[in-house]
């Protein structure tokens, strides 16, 4: 039960429209005696929803799917969230542990963890950091933030952006640093 609760609230507000649609058309042709429009209804609504996280998550990940790695010189190197993922699965994660990198993502909300979702598929661990400014309560859904901390390898198949040294409300050219 825990686990639909946590679906459910992950869920964008069409994807739960279209979710509660399905299963009102489903009820109205059980009860009409067409068991096999229900399904086919479910199907179609399951598929709709996948459809519409899946094109969510590459739109993100295209517009501010960018890590930029800090070198020792204060430089900024650019890596594609794809690109890094691709190297860490493939057993190339050493060169990226530990090293310090910026991010900047639309603010969302916090999951259940208290962690910042990038809506790409990173989490940022809040882990430590303390928000003195107050910035938390004050960001609204869809203000653009910036995450700077270390590159945290979590396991051989999983990393997080954690050990924060700053957060902060960034302008639309920042995502391009």
């Amino acid at each position: 039960m825990d686990g639909l609760k946590k679906k459910w609230r992950s869920m964008y507000l069409m994807e739960q429209i279209f979710a509660i649609a399905g299963i009102v058309v489903a009820a109205v042709c059980l009860v009409m005696g067409e068991p096999l429009y229900a399904v086919v209804f479910l199907l179609l609504i399951l598929l709709m929803m996948m459809s519409l996280s899946a094109s969510r998550t590459k739109r993100l990940s295209r517009k501010y799917g960018t890590l930029y790695f800090h070198t020792e010189d204060g430089q900024m190197v650019p890596f594609t969230f794809e690109q890094v993922k691709a190297e860490y699965m493939h057993g190339q994660g050493g060169k990226y542990h530990g090293r310090k990198v910026t991010v900047c993502f639309p603010y969302d909300k916090l999951d259940e963890d208290g962690d910042f979702k990038t809506g790409f598929g990173l989490v940022i661990c809040k882990d430590g950091w303390q928000d003195e400014e107050g910035l938390l309560p004050a960001l609204k859904r869809g203000d653009l933030i910036s995450a700077t901390g270390e590159f945290v390898a979590v396991n051989p198949k999983y990393f997080c952006i954690g050990k924060l040294t700053s957060i902060q409300r960034a302008t639309e050219e920042m995502k391009y640093i």
